[in-house]
């Protein structure tokens, strides 16, 4: 009696199996099941995200440390391993060690000069100056909207821009004779990208002092002119003396800077 009953019921059950599944198919749909390790019964994922719970299995058994870092600890655990690497709410980052870039940096929003191969640089947005203040201890350098470069701060001092050398080289001066009261022809270097409003900074590669029409004399000497044109840097030797001259030669080093 009691296995004619079972079988019954066996039979009801399988009647009625369609009707849920169709039921519940829609439910059900895009999930997919698991053994939980340790356990050997099935717990339902869902591949497509959404609330649930589970666990975290951290490594030394430790705690995970409020908005720090989190890493792989190596299988299955996780773990933060610098307390004070951290992540605000805001996006603010915090590394308590150095920082190594594979590919480019960017400071500041969607830095367009970056290509999606960019390798070895910093890429920054400009902003105005408000939020920064110079603090005793602290240095920092940042993009200007205003002076359009960057400007750097050194132990809470003013903020100024940072120089940027436009062009540099080096040119030999001319060894003709130079009339009293004259300069000799000018020496133009071609220095793309150079403005009349750049600045020219030359120093001899050498000791003039010891080179003819350069030397120290109680009745004078040659001097050097350097000006900047469009995308050229000039030279001028000139004489002040009560005579001639004919320098021997003399190479100068320079810089254009901005």
């Amino acid at each position: 009696m009691k296995m004619r009953n079972l079988l019954k019921f066996a039979a009801v059950l399988l009647l009625l199996a369609p009707c849920a599944y169709g039921q519940e198919k829609s439910k059900l749909e895009g999930f997919r099941t698991k053994l939980i390790p340790g356990h050997g019964f099935p717990q339902i994922v869902n591949p497509g995200g959404g609330s649930g719970s589970g666990t975290v299995t951290v490594v030394g058994s430790g705690s995970l440390t409020s908005t720090a870092l989190v890493t792989g600890g190596g299988t299955t655990t996780i773990q933060t391993p610098s307390a004070t690497s951290t992540l605000d709410s805001s996006g603010n980052l915090v590394l308590a060690g150095s920082l190594t870039a594979g590919g480019a940096l960017a400071a500041g929003s969607s830095c367009t000069p970056m290509g999606a191969s960019a390798h070895g640089g910093m890429c920054a947005g400009e902003n105005a100056s408000t939020g920064w203040t110079p603090t005793s201890g602290f240095d920092y350098f940042r993009a200007d909207s205003t002076a359009h470069k960057f400007v750097i701060s050194a132990n809470g001092g003013t903020e100024y821009p940072v120089a940027v050398i436009i062009a540099s080289g080096s040119t030999a001066m001319g060894t003709s004779s130079i009339a009293s009261g004259n300069c000799a022809t000018v020496v133009t270097v071609s220095a793309t990208g150079v403005l009349t409003s750049d600045t020219i900074t030359y120093t001899p590669a050498a000791d003039p002092t010891g080179v003819t029409g350069y030397a120290v004399s109680a009745t004078g000497s040659l001097y050097i002119w350097a000006y900047p044109t469009a995308n050229n840097v000039n030279f001028k030797v000139c004489n002040n003396t009560s005579g001639a001259l004919v320098p021997s030669a003399l190479t100068i080093n320079w810089q254009v800077r901005r």
